[in-house]
Formats: C-alpha cells, sequence, structure tokens
C-alpha cells in the first residue's frame, strides 16, 4: 500500500518590475509581471521611509501596470513589488 502525500507546489516567484510615479506631494508604487509561476501572485507596494508601507491588490494577470493608491512620502519612498503563493 502505498501513501501519498499532497502534490508538490511550484516555487513562488515570477518576472516583474516595480518603479514610483510622483505627482506633487503625491506618490505611487507600481509592479509590472512579465511572467509569474503557476502557484504566484503579485501586488505593487510602497515603501515609505519613515511610515508604514503601501500595498496595492494582488493580481496574477501579465504586461499590465498595478499601482497602489497615492500617498505623501515627507522622508522619501521607493515603489517595489511583492510575490507571494496564491
Amino acid at each position: 500500500m502505498t501513501i501519498m502525500g499532497p502534490a508538490p507546489a511550484f516555487a513562488v516567484g515570477g518576472d516583474c518590475t516595480a518603479k514610483k510615479e510622483t505627482s506633487g506631494l503625491n506618490n505611487r508604487g507600481g509592479a509590472l509581471c512579465t511572467s509569474l509561476q503557476a502557484d504566484s501572485r503579485a501586488r505593487p507596494k510602497l515603501i515609505r521611509d519613515l511610515g508604514p508601507d503601501y500595498y496595492g491588490d494582488y493580481f496574477t494577470a501579465l504586461n499590465v501596470w498595478r499601482y497602489t493608491d497615492w500617498y505623501t512620502c515627507y522622508s522619501g519612498c521607493s515603489g517595489a513589488y511583492e510575490i507571494t503563493h496564491v
């Protein structure tokens, strides 16, 4: 008798890029993925130097820029992305 466990998951990953857009005092983080592994999803992130980070919604669509909302970064910030399991 053979006992089978759950099928192994694919590794989390993808080919993504991030940017920060600025309009006056407001900033937002953007992310675009040209590929995502089968069980991965991504979301844009705005990393604030002296405040909480902000996140956009998770996405799996490819070749489309996704953004956080607009926020003020008085001490500086940068755009980033985060990839996680679906």
